[in-house]
């Protein structure tokens, strides 16, 4: 398909499937519904990656000099949401119901802004190098962002506040995550060459733990390994109640 005059940053489907949209070097945006092209926009502030939204009516975008833009795909009309100089965006997600959109870049930070109100939701820090990718879960309630740290960072929408899961088994770049479409597992590009995948549910990752336990945790191992505040539980139900724990 042919149609824009420099390198190609980005696409992203419409949600019925029947076109796409594409980000160019030549500072347009266009619509392909597999037998023509369209042009959009021609930008004024030139973009590096967008995100379109859920019903298909906006597309947020960052550029290289740290702008996030709005576009009304009705009025085609841009709106700087928010502006870091010389701070270039990398990645742009909208949440699946269209109330927020996550961004990051050089800088290393996450940022999640609600769209309506255009005012700042969270900002998720912890990455040492610039984020390449932020994503959020088909449902809305996780969101991974991945760096040139060579870490993926997993936070719970509606527990940001916590510590997000930390994904590090390997010694190079994350340039690209995304979920299965029940959330259950994560996949990464690396530099390396090499696709990692990880299940995002807790309750995954205990059954594993627990099919190399032969028991339940002592009263003195909760005590010394578990932070105070938190009543001794039976943590692999394969074990009777109480086993380990007496």
């Amino acid at each position: 398909m042919t149609g824009h005059l420099g390198f190609v940053f980005d696409i992203e489907f419409n949600t019925n499937s029947s076109g796409f949209y594409s980000l160019s070097y030549d500072r347009t945006i266009r619509y392909f519904d597999f037998n023509k092209s369209e042009i959009i926009k021609y930008l004024q502030i030139p973009l590096k990656t967008f995100a379109l939204s859920p019903d298909n009516t906006f597309i947020i975008g960052g550029s290289d000099k740290g702008h996030l833009v709005y576009l009304d795909l009705q009025k085609l009309e841009e709106v700087v949401l928010y502006e870091q100089p010389g701070i270039a965006i990398h990645s742009v997600d909208i949440s699946p119901d269209g109330k927020f959109v996550a961004f990051g870049g050089n800088d290393g930070i996450g940022y999640i802004r609600r769209i309506e109100e255009n005012e700042e939701y969270n900002t998720l820090r912890g990455h040492t190098s610039r984020i390449n990718t932020v994503k959020f879960s088909d449902d809305g309630k996780m969101l991974a962002t991945g760096s040139f740290d060579g870490s993926i960072q997993l936070y719970v929408m509606n527990e940001l506040d916590d510590l997000p899961i930390l994904m590090k088994d390997h010694d190079t770049y994350v340039w690209d995550v995304n979920f299965s479409t029940d959330g259950e597992f994560l996949v990464a590009a690396t530099n390396s060459g090499i696709l990692k995948m990880w299940p995002t549910n807790a309750e995954y990752y205990a059954e594993q733990i627990c099919k190399n336990l032969a028991r339940n945790m002592s009263d003195q191992e909760w005590d010394r390994y578990v932070p105070n505040g938190i009543d001794y539980t039976i943590t692999c139900s394969a074990y009777k109640t109480g086993e380990g724990g007496e």
